[in-house]
C-alpha cells in the first residue's frame, strides 16, 4: 500500500465552488447595514450586523471578527462569524444558530450515492456530533460549521493525514490503522467510492443536512427525539440528575480526544 503522504491530491477539490464557499468569500466585501434591509437587497443575502476587534490566536495581534446573518434555504437563519487577521493572514469561520433551541433533538442520516450528493450543504452546530458511519469515524462537538459533504470528507482526510509521515516511523501499527481509513477517504473525496453514510446528531435541533426532492425512500432521513435530562443540562435548560453528576468524571471529554487516540469504536477527527 502506497504511503498516503506521497499521493497527489491536487485534484481532490479542483472542480467545484460550492454555494457555502461563495457565501463565505463574499463576507469580506460586505458593509455593515442598518436593521432595515435596503429595497435592492434580497432577504436571503448575507447581512453584516457587527464588527468586533478580536485577538488573533495565531499571532496575538488584533484582527477583526465580522458577524453576519444569512438564511439557509429550507432551514433557518444562522449567524456566521468570520475572523481575519491582516498581520498574519489567519482566517477562521464559525457558525451559530440565530434562533432558539428547538423543542426536540434531531438526527439526520444521508446515504451518499452519487457525485451530486457531495454538494449538499451541512449546518453543524457546536454541540452536534457528525459521524461517517461507513468508516466508523466521528467528528465530535466543537466549532460550528457551514460546509458540504465534500468539505466534511476532505477535512476528515486532512486531519487523519496530519503527521502520518512521522507516525509511520514512530508507530507503524497506528500509521497502518489510520492509512486503512485514509485510502477509502481519498476515494470518497475523488468521487470514486459510493455509497457511504453520514449522520448528524444535534440535541439542540439546530443542525441540518440539505434534502433533495429526488431522494428516494431510505436515502435521507430526519428523526426527532426527546432530550435526556443530561442533554438538557448541557444546553443550560436544567440541572443534570445527581447520579449523572456523581459519575461525571467517567465521561471522556471530546476536546481531549485526538485522531491519535483510537478507541474500540473507531477514530475521532477534529475539523
Amino acid at each position: 500500500m502506497a504511503d498516503s503522504d506521497e499521493l497527489d491530491r491536487g485534484d481532490v477539490r479542483e472542480s467545484r465552488e460550492s454555494p457555502f464557499e461563495t457565501l463565505q468569500k463574499r463576507v469580506a466585501g460586505l458593509k455593515v447595514q442598518d436593521d432595515n434591509i435596503p429595497p435592492d437587497v434580497e432577504e436571503d443575502e448575507p447581512r453584516v450586523v457587527e464588527r468586533i476587534e478580536s485577538l488573533c490566536i495565531n499571532c496575538e495581534e488584533n484582527g477583526e471578527t465580522r458577524l453576519f446573518l444569512t438564511k439557509i434555504p429550507y432551514f433557518r437563519e444562522i449567524i456566521i462569524m468570520s475572523f481575519s487577521c491582516d498581520h498574519c493572514g489567519f482566517e477562521n469561520t464559525d457558525v451559530q444558530s440565530a434562533g432558539q433551541i428547538q423543542e426536540r433533538g434531531a438526527k439526520y442520516t444521508l446515504k451518499v450515492t452519487q457525485v451530486d450528493d457531495m454538494e449538499r450543504q451541512i449546518v453543524k452546530s457546536d454541540i452536534a456530533v457528525l459521524r461517517l458511519e461507513t468508516l466508523d469515524i466521528e467528528v465530535p462537538a466543537g466549532r460550528g460549521r457551514l460546509t458540504n459533504i465534500e468539505g466534511v470528507v476532505c477535512d476528515i482526510l486532512k486531519d487523519l493525514e496530519a503527521g502520518q509521515r512521522q507516525r509511520k516511523k514512530d508507530d507503524p501499527d497506528l500509521w497502518q490503522k489510520i492509512d486503512d481509513l485514509v485510502q477509502p477517504l481519498l476515494k470518497m473525496a475523488l468521487n470514486q467510492k459510493f455509497p457511504f453514510t453520514i449522520t448528524l446528531d444535534d440535541p439542540s435541533g439546530n443542525s441540518w443536512i440539505e434534502p433533495s426532492s429526488k431522494d428516494k425512500a431510505g436515502k435521507y432521513q430526519k428523526s426527532e427525539y426527546p432530550r435526556t435530562p443530561e442533554q438538557n443540562a448541557a444546553l443550560g435548560l436544567g440541572e443534570a440528575p445527581s447520579s449523572a453528576l456523581d459519575n461525571g468524571n467517567s465521561h471522556t471529554d471530546p476536546e481531549t480526544s485526538t485522531s491519535e487516540q483510537p478507541s474500540s469504536s473507531g477514530l475521532t477527527a477534529h475539523i
